[in-house]
């Protein structure tokens, strides 16, 4: 059963963290390991809290969140650009819900729950219903990723059947690495190394992905060629003839026969 039960719009929810109560302007995703929202406070900008409900019989929100707050806090502090900026952690972060609720007692998290706050970044999710895959994007996560990799950590969660998890494209035009429940701080070469090559299966230079995507630049980048031309002018020329007889009465025999002028042969194929 879902814990939330509440639609994206109209939400009267919010967090209690570390005394101040945040409104929940939209739930971001919500899974029984976690639940991410879109958060405000007064003027400040719009905030992510990820909370981890302590619901979990089988107790991973405790290695979610300390693998996570761990990530993220050496991030922080090494000033690192790829990845939402950490805005700290609670222990004891609560939903507050309207008193016009209709979740029963025993589905709310009024208790305390650990909990994470993020910076939130303006983009979409790299993912194939975005189609928002291109080179760029694959030369900046592929870096992107090398940079949080040179402070030790393995990230553990960049692909989900040989597609990419956890990446966005942001409107700046720059990407960013997000998600490290799954993360490990390690000095092994080993590990950070396999991420690596496994990142460059996934969108590098080989990969499908990337192929895939210098084919469409290809064609995009091709002008509008004369055989094109030559399929589309007798549509071109109908609609405007078509057009033009509310205005100027003209003969559909005097169209047809300009259209055959330029393209010969054109009626008897149709």
């Amino acid at each position: 059963m879902p814990i939330l039960h509440l639609k994206r719009q109209h939400l009267s929810l919010e967090v209690e963290w570390k005394g101040k109560k945040y409104r929940v302007v939209r739930v971001l995703q919500q899974r029984p390991i976690s639940i991410v929202l879109l958060v405000e406070w007064a003027h400040d900008p719009y905030r992510v809290i990820k909370l981890y409900p302590k619901r979990d019989e089988r107790h991973l929100y405790k290695g979610g969140f300390e693998a996570e707050s761990k990530a993220y806090r050496i991030l922080r502090d090494a000033r690192c650009k790829v990845v939402p900026r950490y805005h700290g952690s609670c222990h004891s972060a609560k939903l507050v819900y309207p008193p016009e609720t209709t979740i029963l007692p025993e589905d709310r998290l009024c208790g305390g729950h650990p909990a994470i706050m993020l910076q939130y970044l303006d983009g979409k999710l790299v993912i194939p219903d975005n189609n928002n895959f291109t080179l760029l994007v694959a030369q900046k996560a592929l870096e992107a990723l090398d940079d949080i990799h040179k402070l030790g950590i393995c990230h553990g969660d960049i692909n989900d059947n040989w597609l990419i998890r956890n990446l966005m494209f942001l409107k700046n035009e720059e990407v960013a690495w997000f998600d490290f429940e799954h993360s490990q701080i390690s000095d092994k070469q080993d590990a950070l190394s396999f991420e690596q090559e496994l990142a460059e299966e996934l969108m590098g230079t080989n990969s499908y992905l990337y192929k895939a995507a210098k084919t469409k630049q290809e064609q995009n980048a091709k002008p509008f060629s004369f055989d094109r031309w030559k399929i589309a002018l007798p549509c071109v020329v109908a609609i405007f003839f078509t057009t033009l007889r509310s205005v100027i009465p003209i003969s559909l025999t005097i169209v047809l026969n300009i259209v055959q002028d330029i393209y010969p042969g054109w009626l008897l194929s149709n």
